[in-house]
């Protein structure tokens, strides 16, 4: 067999045993002359990875015969050049198309595991790689999301989302998003398994996160030695640490000049006289209030939702549903050597404080008081690289009808403080004084 890597449109005789790794929904296309149909399946061997098109009455024979997670020998398609006007996840410069005389047929003695290879990202690695650059994770699931249909601004159409998060050895936790099938496919029972993903791509929305795409690969509990290790850590460490959520640029917020005392944002007004100031504190964290830790918000645009005629309402998005989405809204007490203040977190940064999601703390509240207490004490008396924005709040009194001001201070970005990259940034201060 001729290894996927290899094929070119020079290669005149050859055959190649590869996996289907995904498969599309069957499309249509209508042009001034005419419409059609095709479909595209990704296909993987231990050298590579390739796409493979149908078209026309290619589709009737090869689609249903095509199933993801099956082993193929395909032979006489055609290489072609791939189309550059459309980016891909695929790492290859050439394409299949079938024709008329392509010949495929099932392998049944074969092992699927040995035709995918990956390349593994640590989750705590994420922040070294760019926006959209395509990567593999392999990760133990931890939280999955309820499913939100959810319409695409471009298109105006209708698709699924879901949210997962996984963690690894590195005690870092990303958010991985999953749309269409996918976010079907995988529910709530992936819950505690690991799931690893090839051609993944790298967001930075608040942070790092992850993106399944249509030529994504996710495999539940793959049969490779990553899993079990994933795994038998886990069950020895895993379930008692505490996993940071890849919310903050801490590399960023490490190196900052500019780091402000309490004593500061105070005394240079930040945040008065309608001013929106954004500045860098390293504080501990030394109270957080148990009373209100959350909000009610509408599962698309994050506003507050209120409960009428036993649904929710948004006002913003002018939908309503069943339940709502608990988001964390944290007060919080910080010091640092010169002052104290209250600041706001809301639901990334908050996230990566409590190291724990908002549904099970609440769960736990109603469920078992102590370990709900306990996840609190956690918590505190942590410092933090925290990136904050003052601004003023302009309130009526609630008996005497008085207009006040008060400043609020909000977290837009957290990261923990790495002692050794700090110390060094304040050696570099020292030496050039």
């Amino acid at each position: 067999f001729f290894p996927i890597n290899i094929i070119s449109p020079y290669c005149n005789t050859w055959k190649i045993e590869a996996l289907v790794g995904t498969k599309s929904e069957i499309k249509y296309w209508r042009k001034f002359d005419g419409t059609g149909k095709w479909f595209s399946i990704v296909l993987y061997d231990s050298s590579g990875e390739i796409r493979a098109t149908a078209f026309e009455q290619q589709v009737d024979e090869f689609y249903d015969q095509l199933q993801v997670g099956k082993i193929y020998e395909i032979s006489k398609a055609r290489v072609v050049s791939a189309n550059k006007k459309y980016w891909s996840v695929i790492k290859n410069e050439y394409e299949l198309y079938f024709g008329r005389e392509t010949i495929i047929n099932e392998v049944l003695d074969k092992d699927p595991s040995n035709f995918m290879t990956f390349n593994f990202v640590k989750i705590s690695d994420l922040f070294e790689y760019e926006k959209d650059e395509i990567i593999d994770v392999i990760g133990l699931v931890t939280n999955v999301s309820d499913i939100q249909e959810i319409v695409i601004k471009s298109t105006q159409r209708n698709a699924n989302k879901r949210n997962i998060t996984i963690i690894d050895q590195s005690k870092y936790q990303v958010t991985l998003t999953l749309w269409g099938s996918n976010a079907e496919k995988f529910d709530n029972s992936l819950l505690k398994h690991v799931i690893a993903c090839k051609n993944v791509r790298v967001g930075d929305f608040q942070g790092r996160n992850l993106t399944l795409l249509n030529d994504s690969q996710a495999i539940r509990d793959p049969k490779i030695k990553e899993t079990k290790s994933l795994l038998d850590w886990y069950n020895v460490h895993g379930s008692y640490s505490k996993f940071t959520p890849l919310n903050a640029s801490r590399f960023t917020m490490q190196y900052d000049d500019d780091i402000k005392t309490l004593e500061q944002i105070k005394y240079e007004k930040l945040g008065q006289d309608d001013n929106v100031d954004s500045f860098l504190i390293m504080a501990t964290i030394t109270y957080i209030k148990k009373g209100t830790i959350s909000y009610t918000a509408c599962p698309t645009c994050y506003k507050k939702v209120i409960e009428k005629d036993n649904e929710w309402q948004c006002g913003k998005c002018s939908q309503s549903y069943q339940e709502p989405e608990h988001r964390y809204l944290l007060s919080c007490v910080l010091g640092d050597f010169t002052d104290n203040t209250m600041l706001t977190f809301f639901n990334d940064t908050a996230d990566s404080i409590m190291g724990i999601n908002v549904k099970e703390l609440i769960r736990l509240k109603d469920e078992d008081e102590d370990s709900y207490h306990s996840c609190f004490e956690e918590a505190s008396c942590k410092p933090y690289f925290i990136k904050c924005r003052a601004k003023t709040n302009t309130y009526i009194t609630e008996n005497t009808y008085e207009e006040r001001s008060s400043v609020r201070y909000n977290a837009m970005s957290i990261a923990p403080v790495d002692y050794v990259i700090r110390a060094k940034k304040l050696y570099q201060i020292i030496s050039n004084m």
